[in-house]
C-alpha cells in the first residue's frame, strides 16, 4: 500500500471518528436536556416545614396563604405554630388557619413574602405525561431541596382520606416531600404529594406519589373561607384564591 493509500484511510477513519463524538455529543446533549426539563424556579416555591421530630414541605397558595398535608402537623391544632423555611430567607413561621376535615390539607398563615405563590396556569396531567415533585429528604438537610421527575400512571380519581388526584410514578421520592408541590413540564402547579406507596413497574418495585390536584386545593381552601376568616384577618390574602 502507497504512502497516498495511507493517507485515504486515515482521512477516512478521521472522519468516522469525527461522525461518532458528533453522536455522542447529541445523545449527551439529549441527555442534559431531558434532567435540564424540569419547570424553572421549582426550586423557589417550595418551603420546608419543621414540625418537632416531623418535616415536610410546604408552599404558598395565595399571597400569604400556604399549604401542606394535614398528616406534617401531627397533633397540632388551629392556631398553633410551625416553623418554615424558605431557600435564601431566614427562618419564619406560619400559623395554623384550618385542617380540612375531608382531605389531607392543612392551610397555614404566613409571611406573603417568604414565598412566591406558585403559578395557577392549566397544567399537564394526563396519563403519561411527566411531572416534577419538589421537596426534602425527611431525615437528611432540611435546606436541601430537591427536584425529581415522574411520570402521571393514572386517570384522575377520588382517593380517601386524601382528596382528588392522579397517581404517579416516582421512583426518587422520600419522606419530606408530603406537602410539597408538582409541576408540569410548562412550570403549572400540577398538585402537591399527599402519599407515597410501594409500586410496580415492568416487574420492577418503584415508588408511587399520589398528587392532590391543584384545583382540588383552591376548591378546599375556597369552601373554608369562613373559618379561616374568623380564625385570621386574612380577606385580602384569600382574595386570589376563586
Amino acid at each position: 500500500m502507497f504512502f497516498g493509500d495511507y493517507s485515504c484511510v486515515a482521512a477516512r477513519v478521521l472522519a468516522f471518528a469525527r461522525q461518532v463524538m458528533l453522536v455522542a455529543l447529541l445523545l449527551f446533549a439529549l441527555g442534559r436536556g431531558a434532567e435540564a426539563a424540569e419547570p424553572p424556579r421549582s426550586l423557589s416555591y417550595h418551603a420546608t416545614l419543621l414540625n418537632g421530630a416531623i418535616t415536610g414541605s410546604a408552599f404558598m397558595i395565595a399571597d400569604g396563604v400556604a399549604v401542606t398535608n394535614a398528616h406534617v402537623l401531627g397533633r397540632r391544632g388551629i392556631g398553633e405554630v410551625v416553623t418554615l423555611l424558605a431557600p435564601g430567607k431566614p427562618r419564619g413561621t406560619a400559623r395554623i388557619l384550618a385542617i380540612s376535615p375531608r382531605m389531607d390539607l392543612a392551610i397555614l398563615s404566613i409571611d406573603p413574602d417568604l414565598l412566591p405563590v406558585a403559578p395557577a396556569g392549566r397544567a399537564r396531567d394526563a396519563r403519561g405525561d411527566p411531572i416534577y415533585a419538589v421537596g426534602i429528604v425527611a431525615d437528611g438537610n432540611p435546606r436541601r431541596r430537591l427536584v425529581i421527575s415522574g411520570t402521571v400512571a393514572s386517570e384522575r380519581r377520588t382517593l380517601a382520606p386524601f382528596g382528588r388526584g392522579v397517581i404517579a410514578s416516582m421512583p426518587r421520592v422520600k419522606r419530606g416531600f408530603s406537602g410539597g408541590p408538582v409541576f408540569d413540564r410548562n412550570g403549572q402547579l400540577v398538585g402537591m404529594v399527599a402519599a407515597l406507596r410501594e409500586g410496580r413497574e415492568d416487574n420492577r418495585r418503584t415508588r408511587e406519589a399520589f398528587i392532590l390536584s391543584a384545583d382540588a386545593i383552591r376548591a378546599e381552601v375556597s369552601r373554608l373561607k369562613p373559618a379561616l376568616y374568623s380564625a385570621h384577618n386574612a380577606r385580602n390574602d384569600l382574595s386570589l384564591i376563586r
